[in-house]
């Protein structure tokens, strides 16, 4: 238990140092705009180790579904800077929210308390 509460913690550690990290690069490079795109990207690659270490795959889905969400919105919009990453975003987390905490996935072998 220690040891994956140790790499938890690294995991999210890691996450907000890359966004520390290339949102001020992003920021130095006049390339502001680009800032929430990347920190759903970030959010998203942060669940891909999360789902190995819990063992529960429904985390590589929701990953999946924001690292798309941070490429697709900004070429479906024609611009960084727009509303449908955040609101996709939160569809997404809700949705994740709501199936891990459905009866089915209770019940399934994915379940993290399992």
């Amino acid at each position: 238990m220690k040891q994956r509460e140790k790499l938890f913690h690294r995991i999210n550690a890691g996450q907000w140092l890359a966004i520390f990290v290339l949102g001020n690069a992003l920021k130095w490079l006049g390339l502001g705009a680009w800032f929430i795109p990347m920190v759903i990207a970030v959010v998203g690659l942060h669940f891909l180790p999360l789902a190995r270490l819990f063992r529960y795959p429904p985390h590589q889905l929701t990953g999946g579904a924001l690292i798309a969400l941070a490429i697709l919105a900004p070429l479906a919009s024609g611009r960084p800077d727009n509303a449908w990453g955040p609101l996709g975003t939160g569809l997404i987390l809700w949705a994740s929210a709501a199936w891990a905490l459905s009866p089915r996935a209770m019940a399934g072998p994915a379940h993290p308390a399992r």
